[in-house]
């Protein structure tokens, strides 16, 4: 009977010191103010966030892995995003946008087979004669987001753009290293556990925008657990998912929400507030 050695489960992110980071998409200017960028803002990761997992299989005579497989599952949850626009003095008024949090989802990269996290050849392994027995794949993510930098506001008169003032969002991970039996059986061996926050600032600076804080994070949970914790992760709002890993996906479901939010149109887990008036109090060198 083929099993899987305990002691040779590895799971680690391979590069614990990346940071969150903000990167601006120029498009050109605004229509009706050529002294003002058009752009977006991306909030991402100094680099990809790179996981790798090992196992090794104990074959009996005349095993093989064939029908195997062996991958990650990644489960995410979304706290929420917000963010404010304002104008260069009150009397332009301000906008928030918030698109609300999530309970758990399993993600899925686009066109993965479900529940798999990614199917490249090095982050799935499918095994076959002649396959061996030790297993070593890798797989990565690069969680991001992206706003424009202005949004017009729909109270004030037309042409008013608001500025980009702040953003924050946090996002949970959980990267889970799975086996499937040829009987189409899971087994979790092992997880690492991390987390996103975004929280940055801005100021606007010959009609560019500039980040004046970023206290954004990239974090590792469950430390004291050590490089991995081993077997399925706990908590109990995720046992649903582990138990029958199928969609929504949250790529489906948790980005329109954040473009419904901005637009102000479609989806129900979202708010798009515009006001008369700037957001107070407001950073006194906001516009220079």
């Amino acid at each position: 009977m083929t099993t899987i050695e305990p002691s040779s489960i590895k799971i680690w992110i391979k590069n614990k010191d990346i940071y969150t980071w903000i990167k601006f998409w120029e498009w050109g200017v605004q229509p009706d103010n050529k002294s003002v960028l058009d752009a977006s803002a991306s909030f991402r990761l100094s680099g990809d966030v790179q996981l790798g997992g090992k196992a090794r299989f104990s074959l009996q005579p005349l095993d093989d892995l064939m029908d195997w497989q062996v991958g990650f599952i990644q489960v995410i949850r979304d706290y929420g995003v917000k963010v404010r626009y304002t104008g260069r003095v009150s009397e332009e008024g301000s906008i928030v946008c918030t698109a609300k949090g999530f309970p758990p989802l399993l993600d899925c990269r686009p066109n993965a087979t479900i529940p798999w996290y990614n199917n490249t050849p090095a982050a799935l392994f499918k095994g076959g004669p002649g396959s061996g027995n030790s297993v070593n794949i890798n797989t990565e993510d690069y969680p991001n987001y992206g706003v424009p930098v202005t949004l017009q506001n729909k109270k004030k008169a037309a042409g008013v753009y608001n500025y980009l003032y702040d953003f924050t969002a946090v996002m949970e991970f959980w990267t889970i290293l799975a086996v499937m039996s040829p009987a189409r059986v899971r087994q979790y061996l092992g997880y690492c556990h991390w987390r996103v926050r975004n929280n940055a600032s801005f100021i606007w600076r010959s009609g560019k925008p500039q980040a004046s804080t970023d206290w954004g994070s990239f974090t590792r949970l469950d430390q004291d657990k050590g490089e991995f914790a081993p077997g399925a992760p706990p908590e109990i709002e995720l046992q649903s998912i582990l138990a029958n890993p199928v969609g929504p996906l949250s790529n489906d479901v948790m980005r329109p929400q954040l473009v419904f939010a901005i637009t102000g149109g479609g989806g129900e887990f979202w708010m798009h507030q515009d006001f008369d008036e700037g957001l107070s109090p407001i950073v006194r060198n906001f516009w220079g």
